[in-house]
């Protein structure tokens, strides 16, 4: 979730799942309850509201344009194709 950064810390994700076992929902579905900013404040609440929000931009997108929304995820989490090790081919044995 933190990757790249979001500002979203152990803190806030400790308070969030605490309120959303409580309320038997998903973390998504409790980090838009009206009372979590009574829980959550200041650059928690506002990093992680962002996040959820730009989570469901993202879900809402899915449903008209899917082949657009992976793309929107694919630059919003500044995936990078070039960071990953490539995979090496298993060495063939020689047969004698």
């Amino acid at each position: 979730m933190n990757t790249p950064k979001r500002e979203i810390g152990p803190a806030t994700l400790q308070k969030l799942g605490e309120w959303a076992m409580t309320r038997n929902k998903s973390l998504f579905t409790a980090s838009f309850d009206m009372g979590l900013s009574q829980k959550l404040t200041g650059r928690g609440y506002d990093s992680l509201t962002r996040f959820t929000h730009w989570l469901g931009e993202i879900q809402r997108l899915a449903e008209r344009e899917p082949v657009a929304a992976v793309r929107d995820l694919i630059h919003g989490i500044d995936y990078d194709p070039g960071c990953t090790k490539p995979r090496r081919a298993p060495k063939r044995r020689k047969c004698v």
